[in-house]
């Protein structure tokens, strides 16, 4: 067991996000070195030991001042220490030494073995990166030939480009998009070239309707 404890230790402390563990007074109990580095983007001092902090003290008094993360966590106090896991990861911005930070805050209760509460688990994931990655995509979007009008030609159905080019909609896709085609044929046009098969497809569509 003891060999076993050391394993869990071992992987909670090498995570790549912020994990701590609380009693149920609120006090922490043990944290990873990710809590470590969190609080030293929050100008906590490297040598500062979190162990003994009451988390939830630091709550009520943010909550007194209008913090609306910590009136959230507040709501779940008494839900969390009584074994109901309730909590809705939540997402908030913070601004620290490393500049502009997207954190997704997530807790839960803490049991033992036997499955009682003894305190409560709270990790932090800095999800920056996503926020990024989904605004350079955006932007991407926005600028893209996709995102205004397109001439299409009433006729033939064909794109024009900015170069006066026109373009069928396969091609202009693939081109501007990366979009890649298979083809399928649709039952409309089964019924037309291949009337022999249509009666199949119908029994076909019914039976994936039922």
């Amino acid at each position: 067991m003891r060999n076993l404890n050391l394993q869990w230790a071992n992987a909670v402390r090498s995570l790549k996000y912020a994990i701590v563990f609380t009693d149920l007074e609120g006090c922490i109990i043990d944290y990873n070195e990710c809590w470590q580095q969190l609080g030293l983007q929050n100008d906590v001092s490297p040598g500062f030991n979190w162990r003994g902090v009451n988390l939830i003290q630091i709550a009520e008094s943010r909550s007194h001042n209008g913090d609306r993360l910590a009136q959230y966590c507040l709501s779940k106090l008494d839900d969390l220490l009584n074994g109901i896991d309730s909590f809705e990861p939540i997402q908030y911005v913070n601004h620290s030494s490393a500049g502009i930070q997207w954190l997704l805050l997530d807790s839960s209760p803490l049991r033992d073995p036997k499955g009682l509460v003894q305190g409560i688990l709270i990790s932090v994931h800095d999800i920056s990166s996503l926020h990024t990655a989904t605004a350079v995509s955006i932007n991407r979007l926005s600028s893209s030939p996709i995102s205004r009008l397109l001439p299409m030609c009433a006729v033939c159905k064909r794109i024009r480009d900015n170069q006066e080019d026109w373009h069928s909609l396969e091609s202009y896709l693939k081109n501007h998009l990366q979009i890649e085609f298979t083809h399928d044929i649709c039952t409309e046009c089964i019924g037309q070239l291949y009337p022999q098969y249509a009666s199949l497809v119908e029994r076909k569509r019914g039976t994936h309707g039922l």
